[in-house]
């Protein structure tokens, strides 16, 4: 299993390979509340999950199979 690290937009993000879902961990660093996607692929399907943090907040989307990309 893998750590994976990164910023997106007002976000800095990190996630450890899951065996069957993966949980994405957010820190919204911006001065304002943001939105954060996530797309997702399972199989042969992807789907995206959007959460708004506030600034300075923390939060996390789960979800079954790996990250695809984030957008923030």
């Amino acid at each position: 299993m893998g750590k994976h690290t990164g910023r997106s937009g007002c976000f800095n993000w990190s996630w450890g390979d899951g065996v069957s879902t993966t949980t994405v961990y957010c820190h919204n660093v911006c001065n304002h509340s943001a939105a954060i996607g996530i797309w997702w692929h399972e199989g042969t399907v992807d789907a995206m999950r959007s959460a708004t943090v506030e600034s300075g907040g923390k939060g996390h989307i789960g979800h079954a199979g790996s990250v695809k990309s984030i957008e923030g």
